[in-house]
């Protein structure tokens, strides 16, 4: 079913070409964006998509991040058709930990510490 929905966002192209583009598996899925007006724009097309579906996107487990080159960024949370959704500075990601600096020492680091 998701499948169906995510197939109704127009995704042809990648990232560098195109301003959004998803990542998905099972029922995870990333919207990556180059603008946060692209960001919302898919969430929306998506959210309805699935909704007609019958299907619900889990407010409480949706978070957002933004990736810039600027070190002095604060995160701020991002308010998409009147709900607001948590800004975090990395999540995990299919197993592997997602963050804003592009390293994955963190992630090295934790899986060391569970062996």
């Amino acid at each position: 079913m998701l499948e169906a929905a995510l197939l109704k966002v127009d995704l042809r192209g990648n990232i560098s070409t195109r301003t959004k583009q998803l990542c998905a598996y099972a029922d995870e899925v990333v919207i990556i964006a180059r603008t946060q007006k692209a960001l919302k724009e898919t969430f929306i097309t998506l959210q309805e998509e699935a909704e007609k579906l019958g299907l619900i996107i889990n407010t409480n487990k949706t978070k957002c991040m933004q990736l810039t080159r600027k070190t002095n960024i604060t995160k701020q949370d991002i308010e998409v058709a009147g709900k607001s959704y948590e800004a975090v500075k990395q999540f995990i990601y299919l197993g592997s930990q997602i963050n804003g600096k592009s390293s994955i020492k963190e992630e090295k680091t934790k899986n060391t510490s569970r062996k």
